[in-house]
């Protein structure tokens, strides 16, 4: 409110022991300080503020997000071509377990995996699948692909 008083040329009233000072714009050293967990950009008179605090369904589509590249990366490096079907295997700590399954769907459909199934050693792959050991966020998984054999 007090910097609207001072952007249309007006003063404000400041009282200082009994002394009144009437103070424009001008008398003040003006910086914009942003709120805690926003960044702010001002431009022409406009500001622009946004929250930068991440929510927990937030980071966790981070981790999605890195996961579907991590496997499309894979399914390049196969040599698989854009429409093939896939049996995606996924190995993971419990956090990440958990976070593969509520998201399965979502997953599944970005590769286009015909099928996902944890596994926990590389025995338990079948023969042709190829895997790759990948850092997510800080987090260790493991995806082996083949060829799905569903359309």
């Amino acid at each position: 409110a007090t910097m609207d008083i001072l952007r249309r040329g007006e003063t404000v009233a400041l009282d200082v022991d009994g002394t009144v000072y009437d103070l424009a714009e001008e008398d003040f050293l003006i910086s914009e300080v942003p709120a805690t967990g926003y960044v702010t950009e001002s431009e022409a008179g406009l500001t622009v503020a946004l929250q930068t605090e991440l929510s927990d369904e937030l980071i966790e589509e981070g981790f999605v997000r890195e996961i579907v590249s991590k496997v499309q990366s894979m399914r390049r490096d196969i040599d698989f071509e854009v429409t093939d079907r896939v049996a995606l295997y996924v190995a993971a700590n419990k956090k990440m377990t958990n976070l593969v399954e509520r998201w399965q769907d979502k997953i599944c459909e970005e590769v286009l995996a015909a099928s996902l199934t944890f596994f926990s050693k590389e025995e338990e792959l079948p023969q042709d699948a190829q895997s790759k050991d990948w850092d997510i966020n800080g987090e260790a998984m493991t995806f082996a692909l083949r060829r799905s054999e569903q359309k």
